[in-house]
């Protein structure tokens, strides 16, 4: 399985190893802490999409990837349901084109 997803810019930046000002440090750390645990509960590694961007927006995208066999949907709907997800979607397949006859 492989997706993209988009998260809060405060979760994004501590996922970077950044640091961020926000009033409740422990609520944002719950809320990184319930994906960490969404993310091993479905096998799901995350990387960066940009890595090598300095652009904000940019680097609140992260690639998915987990076991093919897990139901993209059921994962995707779980992820969207926690409240450091704003996105997520999964990536198209790519199609094969048959011969012409």
């Amino acid at each position: 399985m492989q997706a993209v997803i988009q998260l809060r810019s405060d979760v994004a930046t501590l996922l970077y190893g950044g640091s961020v000002e926000c009033a409740d440090r422990e609520e944002l750390r719950k809320i990184k802490q319930d994906l960490e645990e969404a993310l091993s509960r479905w096998g799901l590694t995350l990387s960066p999409a940009h890595p090598a961007r300095q652009d904000a927006e940019l680097k609140r995208y992260f690639l998915l990837t987990g076991p093919a066999e897990q139901r993209a949907e059921d994962v995707l709907l779980s992820l969207r349901r926690l409240e450091a997800v704003t996105a997520a979607y999964s990536n198209p397949q790519p199609q094969t084109v048959g011969a012409c006859g």
